[in-house]
């Protein structure tokens, strides 16, 4: 939630929401990437962005056995 409260504080007016899905050397990934217009503390323009971390349910298992 702090993400989407930075988000309303940027007062980003668009926000862009990346996904990919596949399977590269045995292993699934899927990766989501946000992202918004923001500005730097000098005004400049800039873009921020956010990757959330997701673990798939298939995957966990075989992580807690690697601890």
């Amino acid at each position: 939630m702090l993400v989407l409260h930075e988000i309303k504080n940027d007062g980003a007016k668009t926000v862009g929401v990346i996904m990919d899905h596949g399977r590269r050397g045995g292993q699934d990934h899927f990766v989501i990437v946000i992202s918004w217009s923001s500005l730097k503390s000098n005004g400049e323009k800039t873009v921020k962005f956010f990757v959330p971390v997701l673990i798939h349910l298939t995957i966990l298992p075989r992580l807690l056995l690697m601890m």
